[in-house]
């Protein structure tokens, strides 16, 4: 991810501040930039942090719910769906080119590691955003955070099995990919009773949130 800070040559030269050489300015011409790109505009106030969490836990069961979207080079899995079709990916293994076992192999590790990674944020977040909402609705809150606590768990299990989600290669044999559906479909079982508890939150709220 980079920030566009300045511009050489009238505008056809874009200079970037790049993640990972914040140091070293990057030079590119605008169509080199890709498609997610973010326009900061004018400071506003920002959100009461109740506000905020009634609408990240809108977006959280929207999104789980959502089945695919459309953005840039391709379509995107959400949600529910995108577990299935991550399952559904791992059970065709056997029948893939080489190059593509080799890519899904890397996007599994990737999107394992992201997913690992953010429930334990969505943990602590909950946990603490439960103490802005009213008893009735902080409890449902506490419980979900109590569910992706144990979707942790059953992560840091997985990760700590040689090969599991590792990138494929040739560790990757049919038993590691067993291991990796079994736990995909336990993680999908978790999801959806968090998500349920996210939403007796939402329904519980008045239409004004």
């Amino acid at each position: 991810m980079d920030v566009v800070y300045g511009y050489e040559r009238g505008g056809r030269l874009l200079l970037l501040r790049d993640y990972f050489k914040p140091d070293t300015p990057l030079r590119l011409p605008p169509s080199k930039l890709g498609f997610l790109i973010l326009f900061i505009g004018d400071r506003l106030e920002a959100m009461s942090p109740r506000d905020a969490a009634v609408e990240s836990l809108e977006i959280a069961a929207r999104n789980w719910r959502r089945e695919r979207g459309h953005a840039g080079p391709g379509d995107y899995w959400y949600g529910q769906a995108a577990f299935a079709q991550w399952k559904a990916d791992l059970a065709e293994v056997d029948d893939l080119s080489a190059d593509d076992q080799r890519l899904l192999g890397r996007v599994s590790s990737f999107n394992f590691a992201t997913i690992h990674d953010a429930r334990k944020t969505a943990v602590a977040y909950l946990t603490k955003s439960a103490e802005g909402f009213a008893a009735e609705e902080g409890e449902p809150l506490s419980r979900a955070a109590a569910i992706y606590a144990d979707e942790v768990k059953l992560f840091d299990a997985a990760a700590a099995e040689p090969h599991v989600f590792g990138g494929g290669g040739e560790g990757w044999t049919p038993d590691v990919r067993r291991r990796e559906t079994e736990t995909l479909t336990r993680a999908i079982e978790l999801e959806e009773d968090a998500i349920s508890e996210i939403e007796r939150v939402l329904e519980r709220l008045p239409a004004n949130g």
